[in-house]
């Protein structure tokens, strides 16, 4: 049985929702940013957006200049988590194999759902594949939102789904099957393959490869020599190999927690920027006890404007959990600094993780403070963000609004 995958992408996600939400906004370029002051930068823009040459990291003072009319909107996180729930909802009733990739991208594994009953007619898995794919379409627009599109890859690795995905764009459907790849990447650019950056670029090119097609005819054994591991995996995503390390799926093994921060007020205020860690450790706190882990490593740190930073990672005599652990931890390097730049941005991220276990620590009871801290996540979970906070966070909710970058995914509410 050929393994049959879909790679599904919202197109223009963040300012589709928001023209979705504003039907005002629709048919007009939409830029959404992480804030509206003119060195921010826009996260997402849309389609139309798009064609007047304002892309995903560029300054909102340059959109402005090269398109003087576009509608700049501050992001809503809440907004955007809630209708991808609503899109993954809708995947998991055609598989139960559906991995998310980030809060706009999921992979479907339809292996064993189309192709069983076409009496080994060549290409009707596929076909039933496209089908599903129309369908998945259809009920985005109808039960979702009218103005959101996206564009489907199918193939029969996760990897070339994904390549599938990127080639039209936007409300594209693209099939790539084994026959395919002889053709498909001759001539392509390099970039034009997921993971191929320009410093990667540099280096194939030294090796004297140009484009995918020479990429995929290369010996993997010199990828190998050349790039290390990273190298073979280029050649086997692109020669029809699955590496299923490549999707982040729900049972991976996560090897750390973390959250950053591009500062709204750039400055050297310890008062202030001690008050954004605190935020940050919050909502590293609470993903580690929704997974029921601690860890017992820590990596923190800052960056300055003019581009160097301070960071450090240390590893612990004692699992940490707590959000007061956590922030005790990343503050005592930021207080102690002497902060020779204005500070940019802010990061934390907790490490070697392990589950909690129910023994007493030698202080205090372990079980108490983790379970009051799973009790006031459960409060905020229920009765919305904030609903219960400590005295840290009461100006940092307003000053730092919460964002949510691409590569977050949101869990997948499964059919009962």
């Amino acid at each position: 049985m050929e393994r049959i995958v879909m790679l599904l992408d919202m197109n223009s996600y963040f300012a589709s929702v928001e023209q979705q939400a504003n039907p005002l906004l629709r048919g007009r370029p939409v830029g959404v940013c992480a804030y509206l002051s003119p060195r921010s930068c826009v996260i997402a823009a849309s389609i139309e957006a798009k064609e007047f040459g304002v892309r995903t990291g560029m300054r909102v003072g340059d959109a402005r200049i090269i398109c003087p009319h576009i509608h700049l909107l501050e992001n809503e996180p809440a907004k955007y988590r809630f209708v991808s729930e609503k899109i993954f909802s809708i995947l998991a009733q055609y598989s139960d194999n559906v991995s998310p990739f980030s809060i706009d991208e999921a992979f479907v594994d339809l292996t064993g759902q189309v192709g069983h009953n076409s009496c080994g007619r060549l290409g009707s898995a596929y076909d039933e594949a496209v089908l599903i794919a129309k369908e998945i379409k259809t009920r985005i627009r109808q039960e979702v939102g009218s103005w959101l599109k996206c564009s489907i890859g199918i193939s029969f690795t996760s990897w070339l789904a994904k390549f599938a995905a990127e080639e039209k764009k936007p409300d594209g459907l693209t099939v790539i099957t084994k026959s395919d790849l002889g053709t498909i990447f001759q001539g392509r650019p390099l970039p034009r393959a997921c993971g191929i950056a320009d410093r990667l670029e540099t280096r194939l090119r030294v090796l004297g490869i140009y484009d995918l097609g020479q990429l995929q005819q290369t010996n993997p054994q010199k990828l190998l020599t050349a790039l290390g591991k990273y190298g073979y995996y280029l050649w086997a995503h692109l020669n029809g190999l699955e590496l299923s390390h490549w999707i982040k799926s729900e049972g991976n093994e996560q090897k750390s927690i973390g959250h950053s921060y591009c500062l709204p007020k750039l400055g050297r205020d310890k008062q202030y920027l001690q008050e954004i860690m605190f935020k940050l450790c919050e909502k590293t706190g609470r993903r580690l006890r929704q997974q029921g882990l601690v860890a017992r490593s820590i990596y923190s740190g800052w960056s300055y404007v003019e581009g160097s930073g301070n960071w450090q990672s240390r590893r612990l005599s004692y699992p940490i959990f707590t959000t007061q652990d956590i922030w005790r931890e990343a503050v005592r390097r930021l207080l102690a600094a002497d902060l020779t730049d204005k500070v940019r941005l802010l990061a934390v991220s907790v490490g070697s993780l392990t589950p909690f276990v129910n023994q007493m620590s030698f202080w205090h009871d372990a079980r108490a403070a983790y379970r009051l801290g799973q009790a006031l996540d459960d409060i905020n979970d229920r009765y919305g963000e904030y609903t219960v906070y400590q005295g840290l966070l009461h100006k940092v909710k307003e000053q730092a609004r919460d964002r949510i970058g691409f590569r977050k995914s949101v869990p997948v509410n499964r059919p009962v």
